[in-house]
């Protein structure tokens, strides 16, 4: 769902096998018209913990403010032990896919109801404040 607004700041993450695809830019206005996805972040890696690290990396580095971005649900599923492998992915370059626990329904019934009911409760005011604005706007 396309959220207007303005992107009040941007601040884009660089480095080896970081890619980040966007179309807009620091004070531009995203109508309520627009597709929702404004931008793409592309990790990449010749192993799978050192792409984890990257991407860990990229989004601490990634700042858009003045509309809503799915930044931090990004950073939950990296710091999930489910994607991370349940291993120490951050110290471990020998992380296989085995032990990869990510499914499907996974989202709905594994990350979401093990977040903190604080993170949960911060993404649901976000989602509010970002509703009014587009009420405002529409």
């Amino acid at each position: 769902m396309p959220f207007p607004g303005v992107v009040e700041s941007l601040q884009v993450p660089t480095g080896p096998g970081i890619r980040f695809d966007s179309g807009v830019a620091a004070g531009d206005s995203i109508s309520s018209r627009y597709d929702s996805m404004i931008a793409e972040l592309i990790v990449k890696a010749s192993t799978r913990a050192e792409c984890l690290r990257r991407a860990e990396r990229a989004l601490a580095e990634l700042h858009i403010h003045g509309v809503p971005t799915v930044v931090p649900f990004d950073k939950a599923v990296l710091e999930s032990a489910d994607f991370g492998a349940g291993a120490d992915w951050r110290a471990d370059d020998d992380v296989s896919n085995a032990n990869f626990r990510v499914y499907t329904r996974w989202i709905e019934e594994e990350l979401l109801p093990n977040l903190p009911s604080e993170t949960l409760e911060d993404w649901r005011r976000a989602g509010e404040r970002a509703m009014g604005e587009r009420r405002r706007a529409g």
